[in-house]
């Protein structure tokens, strides 16, 4: 059983600056200047079967991306998208988020999708 949200956070690690701190599930106590939320948008669901077996799975994530400075979310949105490509997702196209919060944060927010290879059941 893979753990995808954990392969997606380890490969960001060594992609982002140390400052940018990075979570799972849920916005974390406090204030950063720059931080990455990584959570499940969708229940992993079954993309492909045959004689009722799962032979591939479809899972997707929603990636926040906020920040204090605009440009700093702005390029570590792009080193997500990045290393997201990297790892065999695409974008879903009309739902993102660019919006300017009361914390004083802008926040982009962007929707991923991937389906295993096929026989890759998680």
């Amino acid at each position: 059983m893979r753990d995808l949200i954990g392969e997606i956070g380890t490969k960001l690690h060594a992609r982002l600056p140390p400052t940018i701190k990075i979570c799972y599930y849920r916005t974390p106590d406090g204030i950063y200047d720059t931080l990455v939320l990584i959570r499940p948008y969708e229940v992993e669901r079954s993309a492909l079967s045959a004689s009722n077996k799962s032979l591939q799975t479809a899972v997707t994530f929603q990636i926040d991306v906020q920040s204090t400075n605009r440009m700093v979310c702005r390029e570590t949105q792009a080193t997500v998208e990045e290393t997201l490509k990297e790892l065999g997702y695409y974008r879903l196209n009309g739902q993102e988020l660019d919006d300017y919060l009361d914390n004083k944060h802008y926040v982009l927010a962007y929707r991923y999708k991937m389906k295993t290879k096929l026989y890759e059941v998680i």
